[in-house]
């Protein structure tokens, strides 16, 4: 019969699994049980609905943001929760 604990196997698998392993539980752990440990989200003071618009490669953001009226911050918060 094959091993049935994580642990036993492993020192088999290659490095980046040992850790995304742990890791995928630990956040399925926090998701369903954020609140018996007093974790609560916290909403960025941005708005919510956003919207496409491309702009040449070099553009700087601090144009982007005064050119759409709105803080540089918010564009920082959006730009590290897209993937391009």
């Amino acid at each position: 019969m094959g091993r049935t604990n994580y642990w036993e196997i492993a020192p088999l698998l290659p490095l980046e699994t040992r850790g995304y392993v742990p890791a995928f539980v630990a956040a399925c752990y926090v998701m369903n049980y954020a609140s018996a440990h007093g974790i609560q989200p916290i909403y960025p003071d941005i708005p919510r609905e956003t919207d496409t618009v491309f702009f040449p490669l070099r553009t700087r953001l601090s144009y982007v943001a005064a050119q759409a009226g709105v803080p540089l911050s918010w564009l920082r918060f959006l730009q590290r929760r897209t993937a391009f």
